[in-house]
């Protein structure tokens, strides 16, 4: 059950820093950007909220499974207040935290602006949703010449 709760550990500190700077992943597409804002939703309703983050939760369980006393404070207070910040700065750096992550999705979208704006200044098309912003597209590959009276026929006995 140690192993257990170390990889709750672990995963619950990967949570913490996707929730910081997740929202520039959608960058590179688009489909991260929803399950972000869903993360930073979460992120503020445990933090300004009674709810209990249940990454917490399973971890104390898997420590008393394991016959130890589990901590009695939040996971951040537990393992971050004190020992990787100042516990009179834990409000700052939360208000930081949400701040980088706004400020992802402030970056996103202006990004997808320019994106979507620069092919019709140049009378193309704008690229499929979805696609890597500042992505490339292959060049179109040649198709079979056009006759006449549009595209080349086969030949018919």
């Amino acid at each position: 059950m140690a192993a257990l709760a170390g990889v709750v550990f672990l995963v619950h500190l990967g949570y913490l820093v996707y929730a910081t700077v997740g929202g520039f992943l959608a960058l590179r597409s688009l489909v991260w950007l929803w399950p972000h804002i869903l993360s930073t939703v979460w992120s503020v309703a445990v933090t300004l909220t009674p709810l209990n983050c249940p990454l917490t939760a399973l971890e104390k369980w898997l420590i008393r499974m394991d016959g130890r006393v589990p901590y009695d404070d939040s996971f951040t207070a537990f393992y971050l207040r004190d020992s990787l910040y100042p516990a009179r700065y834990e409000v700052a750096i939360w208000v930081g935290m949400i701040a980088v992550a706004l400020l992802s999705y402030v970056v996103v979208i202006a990004a997808w602006r320019q994106r979507h704006a620069e092919p019709r200044q140049r009378g193309g098309t704008a690229a499929p949703v979805g696609q890597a912003i500042g992505s490339v597209s292959p060049p179109a590959l040649p198709g079979p010449p056009a006759g006449p009276t549009g595209p080349a026929q086969s030949a018919r006995p």
